[in-house]
């Protein structure tokens, strides 16, 4: 301890260079996603149910858990004609 009874950070110090060799992202060369914001949208009631019940089919076909949120960006880039 130091003199005014903080306790001794040497050894956190010493041990910073182990974090810095970590890699900082997981992320795979070329696999690159967009930036994202959130945009909060109020929808009808009847719209809402259909985008679950649409998610949970899609989930059960493909086998795998599909989003509303996948389902929303694949419907706005089929009707935008556009790619991200």
């Amino acid at each position: 301890m130091t003199m005014r009874g903080k306790p001794d950070i040497s050894s956190f110090i010493e041990g910073a260079g182990a974090a810095e060799k970590s890699p900082k992202s997981d992320r795979k060369a070329g696999n690159v996603t967009p930036p994202v914001r959130q945009k909060g949208l109020r929808l009808p009631v009847p719209l809402l149910t259909a985008l679950r019940l649409r998610a949970v089919h899609e989930s059960e076909a493909q086998g795998r858990r599909v989003t509303e949120q996948e389902i929303i960006i694949t419907a706005l880039q089929s009707y935008l004609d556009i790619k991200i």
